[in-house]
């Protein structure tokens, strides 16, 4: 009996040492057991249809934490609902710029709240986003919103919160419900019944009646002038032909009288050549001419 029960003990702590083995391995594993975890709360003015405890919390894209909780709570102050959305932000996800001691990192992690705050005054936001467009599934989106207005309810949780601001598709509602819609449709009906009118008026069908007359006359216009176009034509291509025989005409014609042209400057050159010439022999002929009447003159004086 005795061997029975030592087995018996043995097994016990075998199982129970592999167990706590397991657990070991589990906790020091996955480092849960060493992460510091920080819960803020959101508050979202949409509905969080989509977005279920475990989504990804994420700041361009890199994980920094998950939602924790989803809850459902009334305001004490005018009895409404609201629903907080509590996240789960792992400190270190923010990257450190350089390695740190054990104190430095103690020291970081007390000023985590101190951090977060910082970065809410510059104008860090949460945002709702689509996950998968198959499965509708939400995520909690951090990022910097600097242009627009920090609205903090400031109840719920007793946990720091972090402003939110719309989705795309919440700012792309609320753009479409500022659109006048009734004016629009009521100005378009009142179009729709002027043109109505105007389409019943006996103007417009006096108008088309000589707009229908019009279109008869430029068509009877036009197959005149098609019947026209003939002759003309024809008598185009006659004076086309008649100007190209006059024009071989003239240059038949033309050589002959160019060369009488050039046989006459050729003549003209000549005869400018002899005078050319003669010019000098005629001018002391006229100058001895001169004297000698000088001379007949002089000596008719003294016989007188």
């Amino acid at each position: 009996m005795s061997k029975k029960a030592n087995f018996t003990m043995i097994g016990i702590f075998v199982v129970g040492a592999v167990g706590l083995v397991i657990l070991g391995l589990l906790l020091f594993g996955s480092g849960r057991l060493f992460k510091q975890r920080t819960l803020y709360v959101l508050f979202f003015q949409s509905s969080v249809k989509g977005l279920n405890p475990g989504a990804p919390v994420d700041f361009r894209g890199v994980k920094i934490g998950t939602v924790k909780d989803i809850k459902v709570m009334m305001s004490p102050k005018d009895l409404s609902l609201m629903i907080p959305v509590i996240i789960e932000i792992e400190p270190e996800r923010i990257a450190e710029t350089q390695p740190a001691n054990n104190q430095q990192r103690a020291i970081e992690r007390k000023m985590a709240k101190t951090l977060m705050e910082y970065l809410i005054k510059k104008g860090l936001k949460a945002q709702l986003r689509m996950q998968s467009l198959v499965t509708g599934q939400l995520y909690v989106s951090l990022d910097f919103f600097p242009g627009k207005p920090m609205n903090l309810v400031g109840e719920g949780p007793h946990y720091p919160e972090i402003p939110t601001v719309p989705s795309s598709l919440d700012q792309l509602l609320e753009t479409i419900q500022k659109i006048p819609l009734e004016e629009i449709v009521s100005k378009v009906m009142l179009s729709l019944e002027g043109i109505a009118d105007l389409v019943k008026s006996p103007e417009l069908k006096d108008t088309l009646i000589s707009l229908n007359q019009a279109v008869k006359d430029v068509q009877v216009m036009v197959r005149n002038l098609d019947s026209k176009s003939g002759p003309l034509i024809t008598n185009l291509n006659d004076t086309v032909a008649d100007i190209q025989r006059l024009a071989r005409n003239l240059d038949q014609e033309a050589k002959p009288a160019l060369s009488g042209i050039r046989e006459t400057l050729k003549d003209t050159r000549n005869l400018l050549r002899t005078a050319e010439s003669r010019v000098p022999t005629v001018a002391t002929s006229l100058e001895n001419t001169f004297k000698a009447a000088e001379g007949a003159a002089k000596q008719a004086e003294k016989t007188l």
